[in-house]
């Protein structure tokens, strides 16, 4: 039912919060024509965006998310893209650009058309259930791998029927199934490209130390519910999850995972030495840069979010995140600000753990 609502999860509860400009000063020099169109245009954009995430949340409570083409902010997207065309500086619509660029992703047909291949793929069952020769029902994934033993008798892997129940799940497919190959094409050509540019437009917001918005009651689906202030503690926090799920979906499409095919001779000739299981592709190593670069700046947008909001001096009755004692202290940030560093320090630097490894008293 909430299939590929999951699809926003990766930006968790912040994107959520982000969809309310309306109260929102907007920007630009007031005496440029196109400035002022651009105000106009962005206003539009915010009105077509707070309606659109009413009735996304109104439909997800009601009947939930089946398809990615339910999640529709396309029209706001081009509003607040128009508005940038104006004036590239304007700060509600870079915000607004690079927050539905997140949201409209999944509607793309070519991301539809994966997500329906493997749908129509996984529905069958047939991945799913082991050959009936072995006398063994799947479990979990698909392999029975314990020997028809529930876990809580769980004594030795048997070797043969992994190997039967493995090559079992490409020989049992669907004709033509997709690859997990064609997973990394969609997350090259349509994901990274969209998280890329939703970057783009957040730094242009957060170099704004005076920037915030309302997020009005509409836009969090909940007419009776109180306004509240987002401001660059969220931007700040908001990045650092973008930034995550750029360095994890790099990783992603950096690694040969699949064969070419759903057969038992390619995935013999895949798994075989030299076959090219988890040898990096084409632009792997660049991929990997990038992994390390994003996951770095994931690690430094939180530094920021925790000073930023340390520096507040405005009225936090309407904020999302606060320093109160029930909530965040002043010394849950020292710690995070040093396992920040530490992590920065051991992924620039390298770790070094000393241990008796092989138990032998040393």
């Amino acid at each position: 039912m909430m299939r590929y609502a999951r699809l926003l999860l990766p930006f968790g509860a912040v994107i959520l919060f982000m969809l309310g400009c309306e109260e929102a000063s907007l920007n630009g020099d007031g005496d440029s024509l196109d400035s002022m169109e651009a105000d106009a245009k962005a206003t539009e954009a915010v009105s077509a965006l707070e309606n659109e995430f009413f009735t996304f949340i109104s439909d997800l409570e009601s009947q939930g998310v089946d398809n990615p083409a339910d999640i529709d902010f396309s029209a706001s997207n081009a509003l607040f893209r128009e508005a940038l065309a104006l004036n590239p500086n304007h700060l509600d619509a870079n915000f607004g650009a690079g927050l539905t660029e997140l949201l409209i992703f999944s509607g793309d047909p070519q991301v539809q058309e994966v997500f329906d291949a493997w749908e129509a793929f996984l529905d069958t069952g047939s991945a799913f259930v082991a050959d009936s020769t072995l006398g063994k029902s799947a479990r979990s994934l698909g392999f029975s791998l314990l020997g028809g033993q529930t876990p809580s008798s769980l004594r030795i892997l048997d070797v043969k029927q992994m190997a039967h129940a493995y090559l079992n799940l490409f020989n049992l497919a669907v004709s033509d199934p997709p690859t997990l190959e064609d997973i990394q094409v969609v997350i090259e050509a349509i994901f990274l490209p969209s998280l890329d540019y939703a970057l783009e437009r957040f730094e242009i917001v957060d170099d704004d130390t005076s920037y915030s918005f309302a997020i009005t009651p509409r836009m969090q689906g909940d007419l009776a519910a109180d306004t509240v202030e987002f401001d660059l503690t969220e931007v700040f926090l908001l990045e650092a999850a973008v930034n995550l799920v750029r360095s994890f979906a790099s990783v992603a499409v950096a690694y040969t995972v699949g064969p070419s095919a759903y057969d038992s001779a390619a995935v013999v000739e895949f798994l075989s030495q030299g076959g090219g299981f988890l040898s990096l592709r084409l632009n792997g190593g660049v991929q990997m840069g990038k992994a390390k670069e994003t996951i770095l700046t994931a690690s430094r947008k939180l530094d920021d979010a925790i000073h930023f909001l340390r520096a507040e001096t405005d009225d936090q009755s309407d904020d999302i995140i606060t320093l109160t004692p029930g909530d965040l202290t002043e010394a849950d940030l020292d710690e995070v600000l040093q396992a920040n560093a530490d992590f920065r320090d051991y992924l620039e630097n390298g770790l070094t753990l000393t241990e008796d490894w092989n138990d032998d008293g040393g």
